[in-house]
């Protein structure tokens, strides 16, 4: 059984959440368990999108069983647009609970339980305390699926910069070539498109090819990263394909800064991880 209560603010910044994966698949794996809700959407042996909430950050979650199913992204991310009218101030949802007692609720509230396909939500309306009753189907996983599972994975090169510069960063190699190829040292991060380049040192600003400066593409001065793992000059070489901007730079919007972490043991040899406030994060795992 899962019972979550959340209020308008929460809610909405849900959606917002969830709309990078909107980009990526129609539908998503959807985990639940006593630590929170994971969904994770994935594209075809190329890009998998995981978004992950606490259970501390909402106002009510209870699950008492863990359980795993497969979810429509548009319809909930629709869903959750009924709190767009601002007197919808809650909502509760639940998963297998017959009668949804929301006396107390200024929220909504969303229930499920295993052995029934849909999710419920009942949305209240402060003003007038009337309500809105809402179903997403589920569909159950086939046992045989394999869902990939990165939560316990070691990452043995970290690098971080501002999420506003990180959405410069795309824009301008967007114009060069349709892969996006990133290089890790213990000193820099470069990000390179064909014959453009932009590096950014650990410690100092951008260095621009000159290349790059003379096709007539203005640069930003983007602050200095952070780079941590390795102690030595070893270069890490990761990329990911210009088709997966859109995801990429709306989670930026919802994020101060993105991480990008390697690890040489994982099945995903590059994640970038948007940090999203409480609500958690949003991460990104190029295969």
């Amino acid at each position: 059984m899962l019972e979550i209560t959340a209020n308008q603010g929460l809610i909405l910044s849900l959606r917002k959440a969830l709309a990078p994966l909107t980009d990526i698949s129609v539908k998503a794996i959807i985990k639940c368990s006593s630590e929170g809700i994971e969904l994770m959407a994935l594209k075809t042996d190329s890009i998998m999108g995981v978004l992950k909430f606490r259970s501390l950050d909402f106002q009510r979650f209870v699950c008492d069983t863990e359980w795993i199913s497969w979810v429509n992204l548009y319809d909930l991310y629709q869903t959750l647009s009924i709190v767009d009218d601002e007197e919808y101030c809650t909502a509760t949802t639940n998963y297998g609970l017959s009668n949804v007692d929301d006396e107390e609720y200024g929220s909504a509230t969303i229930n499920y339980e295993i052995g029934d396909p849909e999710l419920q939500f009942v949305f209240k309306n402060c003003r007038t305390l009337n309500k809105l009753f809402c179903r997403i189907e589920l569909t159950e996983m086939d046992p045989d699926e394999i869902v990939p599972d990165e939560s316990k994975t070691e990452y043995n090169l970290v690098a971080a910069i501002p999420s506003e510069e990180f959405r410069c960063i795309l824009k301008h190699l967007s114009f060069f070539g349709p892969q996006v190829f990133i290089a890790i040292t213990d000193k820099q991060v470069t990000f390179s498109a064909l014959n453009a380049e932009i590096v950014l040192k650990k410690e100092k600003r951008i260095l621009v090819s000159n290349t790059y400066l003379a096709l007539g593409v203005v640069c930003l001065q983007l602050s200095e990263c952070i780079i941590g793992g390795y102690a030595e000059d070893l270069t890490v070489q990761l990329s990911f394909e210009m088709e997966h901007i859109r995801p990429l730079i709306n989670a930026s919007l919802l994020s101060n800064r993105v991480w990008i972490l390697h690890s040489d043991e994982s099945f995903t040899l590059l994640q970038l991880n948007f940090p999203v406030g409480a609500l958690g994060n949003i991460m990104f795992y190029f295969i």
